[in-house]
């Protein structure tokens, strides 16, 4: 004889929005790298998976993106992928 005990729905609707919402930001993130019409320019990889990478680049890191720019340039060529929808020349 078992007793089930029911589960609050609070933890259900929870449960299943935190589901979604890794879902989403898995799919956003491989659609962005692989699948995205900029995808094939050269570019850090974080450049292409999400928009946070230049913010963790001059708060966290505490250096100019203008000087990590020029980096950049040095490292992947004439154009790079900043963004997932941008490019610099």
């Amino acid at each position: 004889m078992s007793i089930d005990v029911p589960i609050p729905a609070t933890a259900v609707l929870l449960s299943a929005g935190l589901t979604a919402l890794v879902a989403y930001v898995l799919y956003a993130v491989t659609y962005n790298v692989y699948f995205h019409p900029l995808a094939k320019f050269p570019g850090p990889p974080f450049a292409g998976a999400t928009t946070y990478w230049k913010a963790y680049i001059e708060c966290i890191a505490n250096r100019s993106f203008c000087h990590f720019l020029v980096e950049l340039h040095a490292q992947y060529g004439e154009i790079v992928l900043v963004h997932r929808s941008t490019n610099c020349v």
